[in-house]
């Protein structure tokens, strides 16, 4: 199945709906622009997030997080946390991004 498109589809059906109810600010806008133009990393597996970096990171823990940096060197624990705590941004919006999807899913 196409997820990918199903997305587009999906986020593409709630703007024009939101569009409809009320007329949106700069800011409401420029948001939207904004997922829009991300919207390839929106639907990036958590786990395969920074795999997708390899001129940054070379080795990874079973979540995907990385552990080393491209030359080898082990990170650091604060640069640890900071990337799990973007692992897991990434893990709860990944998750409600397939959640929405199989709202839409005809079966």
């Amino acid at each position: 199945m196409n997820y990918e498109g199903l997305i587009k589809t999906i986020l593409r059906k709630l703007s024009k709906d939101r569009e409809k109810r009320y007329e949106p600010d700069d800011a409401v806008r420029n948001r939207k622009l904004h997922v829009l133009e991300n919207l390839d990393w929106y639907y990036v597996k958590p786990t395969e997030m920074f795999r997708r970096l390899p001129s940054l990171y070379s080795l990874f823990d079973l979540d995907g997080v990385p552990t080393h940096d491209s030359s080898g060197n082990e990170l650091d624990e604060s640069t640890i946390q900071q990337l799990r705590k973007k692992w897991g941004l990434q893990k709860k919006l990944y998750e409600a991004l397939e959640n929405l999807a199989l709202q839409y899913i005809p079966y």
